[in-house]
């Protein structure tokens, strides 16, 4: 953005302003550019007991939960992203009853991302997949708080960290055989 900026401004010259413009704009696109496409990683439990990244770590899916971690802002630039992401996720793990999006890296939630959140938790419940969130920041608990999409999706699938998560589904499970 700086090369282009200083190549505007010295193509444009006398009108800095040019210059100045296609810089700011050239940011703009870059910046939606990187944040279009986040990570998104398949988690799986390492030998250790923690969550990592299946395909980094070769961890074979688990048949109880998909989970799935991701790093960025939900926001309008990438919530098409994130739905294909999840319900890819899903598709590519049919037998799983439980799907836990860990939100450790989620910094931010607009209205078209809770928009996506509120669509994917009810498509999701239609084809008997539930949904769980876990480790989302107090800035995304207070959008989802303040319309309501808390409420909808029930206090008890949201935990603070994914380990707790993973306990409530497998004890869930256990209860279930």
């Amino acid at each position: 953005a700086a090369v282009g900026t200083f190549a505007a401004t010295l193509a444009a010259a006398p009108h800095l302003d040019t210059g100045f413009m296609v810089g700011a704009t050239l940011a703009i696109v870059l910046y939606l550019y990187r944040t279009m496409t986040p990570r998104v990683a398949i988690l799986g439990r390492h030998a250790d007991g923690t969550l990592r990244d299946a395909s980094v770590h070769h961890l074979p899916a688990s048949d109880v939960v998909t989970a799935v971690r991701f790093d960025g802002r939900l926001y309008f630039a990438n919530v098409s992203y994130f739905e294909d992401a999840i319900l890819e996720a899903v598709a590519s793990n049919p037998l799983a009853p439980y799907l836990l999006v860990v939100g450790d890296g989620i910094n931010e939630l607009d209205a078209s991302g809770e928009e996506v959140i509120h669509h994917l938790v009810d498509r999701l419940n239609g084809i008997g997949v539930v949904m769980l969130f876990s480790g989302l920041k107090k800035q995304v608990h207070d959008v989802l708080q303040a319309t309501g999409l808390r409420d909808h999706i029930g206090e008890r699938r949201f935990f603070p960290t994914a380990e707790l998560a993973l306990d409530h589904i497998l004890s869930r499970e256990e209860n279930r055989d």
